[in-house]
């Protein structure tokens, strides 16, 4: 992916794009600048590294409304956990993963959950 990076960065001239393995986003005040690299991308993604798009998972949107990225819903001044993302992890913790689990938890607006998290835990000996 190094090489759509530098594609992005080089070739689109996109200053603001963020990726984290295969999930990614563009940010920018232009609505015709994003509609325009659309077709661009799955060009370059399809011809030189035979990845494909999902449909679905496009979506243009206002960073007032948030940008749900990798569990999270950021907005401008704070960040949010996604729904789903409180239940697997309230489902999930135990001892062995409680310290990534709180790590992960200090990204985002989750005061409440940490103390639901590690009361669920209990006392650690």
């Amino acid at each position: 992916m190094n090489e759509f990076d530098q594609y992005v960065k080089h070739k689109l001239k996109q200053k603001y794009y963020i990726r984290y393995a295969d999930d990614f986003v563009f940010l920018s005040n232009n609505r015709q600048e994003l509609l325009k690299i659309i077709p661009e991308l799955k060009n370059y993604l399809g011809k030189k590294l035979q990845l494909t798009i999902h449909p679905e998972k496009i979506s243009l949107t206002t960073l007032a409304s948030g940008l749900d990225y990798l569990g999270i819903i950021n907005f401008p001044h704070h960040r949010i956990l996604r729904t789903k993302t409180k239940r697997r992890v309230l489902k999930r913790v135990n001892e062995k993963n409680l310290a990534s689990y709180l790590g992960f938890l200090k990204h985002c607006d989750s005061y409440e959950l940490q103390n639901l998290v590690i009361n669920k835990i209990g006392p650690l000996d």
